[in-house]
């Protein structure tokens, strides 16, 4: 089970848009917006970037949008490795 956290980061990517990922996930903008807040001090780097009104992944963000589908990749192997 992912992190709630996480969970928001990877719908932000999915939607590049922070309020369009607060409606898919049904909670607030500003709960988005301090999800990733939280994450990039845990991580101590910045996750997103605006450019010209766009929201796009930093390298720190590319990275961390890998892991996690990695991990779940991972797991879902490992379990159906051991059935």
């Amino acid at each position: 089970m992912l992190d709630f956290r996480t969970e928001t980061f990877l719908t932000v990517c999915e939607t590049m848009n922070f309020t369009a990922a607060a409606k898919q996930l049904n909670i607030t903008q500003p709960a988005v917006s301090q999800h990733i807040h939280f994450l990039e001090e845990q991580y101590n780097t910045s996750l997103f970037t605006y450019r010209n009104k766009q929201l796009s992944l930093t390298r720190s963000g590319e990275i961390l949008h890998k892991l996690p589908s990695f991990c779940v990749c991972l797991i879902m192997v490992r379990s159906a490795w051991l059935l």
